[in-house]
């Protein structure tokens, strides 16, 4: 490998990456493991800054000063302008609370820390991926700790290390072990409760760039490959990320071992040079490389503009819009690299330049702040729809989580012993979050009716026995415990209850399918248990739940002083469908049989609120009830002696 100021061929590598990441989240089921371009881009940013850090080191002339200064003029043009663009979208388009989180994602931007903030609120009601405008600005906060410790820590080696010889070797064992401790360290949090901590951390995802700064270290002790040699590592490298591109799934753990063949298909590109027939032939075509130096606007807009797409249609758009969007994100970041990138990085360095994109990035980030100090900015919208909008829910008060709800990353040992009452009639609540709701419901009943609640419910976890639930490490074994906590407690009532038939039975096949509840209904008559009650399914709306509709509702009409009591979702059809096969199940296996969608819904349409206050709405998000909405849905079915079982005798 011959050491070059500029590689056409890796802007070629660039084009690779950019438009699988594209494609990816635009049609991930035609390109489902194109996420892995993110980490050639990792590869890619590790050679190149490396490279530049050893050669200036070499020649004497590093500073850290004027290499910040360089990544200001790099990163910060075209970043500033999109933060402020989606800001300017947030406050048109989002909620409060919606436009809350967005003003703390554009203050973390503006700071390169994003990765820390998806980071630290990945739970179970996390928000939607879909809806994060910004989401895809953590591997860019990623890139930009490691500009800030890799500088320090390679010019530390170079002015420690004495001598020709122990410069020859310090970096590349210290570069070496860091890549092996990262990528252990990776490893190690690639588990379904850790994940998040793989996914986020510069920690876990720092051996990529290393492995790609251990490449420019071995460029420039003059290691030259045969031409052979050259065009099979350039056709092997790319041949691996092909193969990655088109069979991972981001239903994976990821990133882990997965990424490996990706990672290394990466490196090999990069070190077969020109000499590969591959890179100085088609890497290097003006097609690819055009693609390649545009690759970091086209990034920063394709994602805010698929993100915002998805928000206004409140779910997956049609293709060929979401077709018009990789195009128009290709178009705009050329556009950005001509009008705002180009100009602002060959102009002659000023400290002026550098002094002005700080305090515009700061600017940002203090309006980022405001806005979600600020509560996201409600005064936006009238107080009818404020209130409408406002759901006022807690999901560790109101579902109990980490005492009776265990989050993705509890196992069977969190159930706190406050989980099951003293009393009779005992109801025993068995199931996932949307069991979990039905507790606030239950226990304002309590209030009136005298009997004890066992609630033993779990995130993504249907009680069904003896079934692996893929995207829910320790299911088995908690529903292992739960059925051994009814046969010693041997309730009157055991309710199952989740979200069955619902988008969940898509990522989780079997797990959620009621069907499936054999074994379980065996095991709770071999008990002897009274009374088994499978509640169905809740009324499920488009993406933003009962909020966004009513909002959209009080839009087209804004003089109108009141909205909308009921609506009819747009996923109607699917909503009746799945009450039919919940009903169905409980009939095949001879047990009550409760229709929440019955109660919420009739032919004018499904609750959008309960009683008068606006701020009374019945959904959390999309799926989940409000416990205003679980207590209406309890007090009517008890009404209704449909809960006989909770009567007293």
């Amino acid at each position: 490998m011959k050491v070059k100021t500029h590689r056409p061929d890796i802007d070629g590598l660039r084009a690779v990456a950019i438009v699988l990441v594209v494609l990816f989240h635009a049609f991930p089921s035609a390109v489902p493991g194109g996420f892995i371009g993110v980490d050639v881009f990792f590869v890619i940013s590790g050679f190149l800054i490396g490279g530049v850090l050893l050669d200036s080191m070499k020649s004497e002339t590093f500073s850290l000063r004027a290499f910040y200064a360089r990544r200001i003029r790099r990163i910060f043009p075209a970043l500033g302008v999109v933060l402020a663009v989606v800001l300017a979208f947030g406050w048109f388009t989002l909620l409060a609370a919606e436009f809350k989180a967005l003003g703390l994602d554009v203050a973390a931007g503006a700071g390169f820390v994003v990765n820390f903030g998806l980071w630290g609120e990945a739970n179970y009601f996390d928000r939607s991926s879909q809806s994060k405008l910004l989401l895809h600005l953590w591997s860019l906060g990623i890139e930009e700790q490691f500009y800030i410790v890799w500088p320090i820590l390679l010019a530390g080696l170079h002015f420690v290390a004495r001598g020709p010889r122990a410069k020859q070797w310090a970096m590349p064992v210290v570069v070496g072990t860091l890549t092996v401790a990262s990528f252990a360290y990776c490893v190690s949090q690639s588990a379904p409760a850790s994940q998040a901590a793989a996914f986020y951390s510069p920690l876990a995802r720092g051996w990529e760039l290393s492995v790609g700064t251990g490449l420019a270290l071995a460029a420039r002790r003059q290691l030259v490959f045969s031409s052979a040699v050259a065009n099979f590592a350039g056709v092997a490298g790319l041949a691996m990320m092909a193969l990655s591109a088109v069979t991972l799934s981001a239903d994976l753990v990821l990133p882990g071992a997965y990424v490996v063949p990706a990672v290394i298909g990466a490196a090999f590109v990069i070190a077969a040079g020109e000499r590969s027939s591959l890179n100085r032939v088609v890497l290097s075509r003006k097609a690819f490389t055009v693609l390649g130096l545009i690759s970091y606007s086209t990034y920063l807009w394709h994602w805010p503009l698929l993100s915002g797409l998805r928000i206004l249609a409140r779910g997956e758009p049609p293709a060929l819009e979401r077709a018009e969007v990789v195009v128009l994100s290709f178009l705009l970041g050329a556009l950005s690299t001509r009008v705002i990138e180009q100009p602002i990085r060959t102009s002659k360095p000023r400290a002026v330049t550098i002094v002005a994109l700080v305090l515009g990035m700061g600017l940002l980030t203090v309006a980022g702040l405001a806005v979600y100090v600020s509560g996201g900015m409600p005064a936006r919208y009238p107080r009818l729809i404020r209130e409408a909008t406002d759901v006022r829910f807690q999901a560790k008060n109101e579902f109990r989580t980490g005492l009776c709800f265990a989050d993705h990353k509890q196992g069977s040992d969190s159930f706190s012993p406050s989980c099951l009452e003293a009393g009779r009639p005992l109801v025993f609540l068995w199931g996932d979050s949307h069991a979990a709701a039905l507790y606030h419901g239950l226990k304002t009943l309590q209030a009136t009716q005298h009997f004890a609640i066992a609630q033993y419910t779990a995130s993504s976890c249907a009680p069904m026995l003896g079934i692996e639930n893929p995207g829910r490490e320790f299911c088995k074994r908690i529903n292992d415990t739960v059925i051994a906590k009814i046969e010693e407690a041997k309730p009157d009532a055991v309710l199952l209850e989740a979200g069955w038939f619902t988008g969940s039975v898509r990522f989780y096949g079997n797990a959620y399918d009621a069907n499936h509840l054999t074994d379980t209904i065996r095991e709770l008559r071999r008990i002897g248990v009274p009374h088994i009650v499978l509640i169905g399914p809740s009324p499920y709306w488009p993406d933003g739940g009962v909020r966004k509709l009513l909002q959209e509702a009080w839009e087209l009409d804004p003089f109108n002083e009141d909205l909308p009591a009921r609506l009819v979702p747009t996923t109607w059809p699917s909503v009746v469908k799945s009450d039919a096969q919940a009903r169905a199940v409980a009939a095949k296996f001879g047990i009550q049989y409760i229709s929440v969608v019955d109660t919420m819904c009739n032919a004018e349409g499904c609750l959008t609120r309960v009683g008068s206050k606006g701020y009374n709405v019945t959904t959390v998000d999309a799926v989940h009830l409000t416990p205003v909405a679980t207590d209406y849905l309890v007090n009517t079915l008890f009404d209704t002696h449909q809960l006989e079982f909770l009567r007293a005798k």
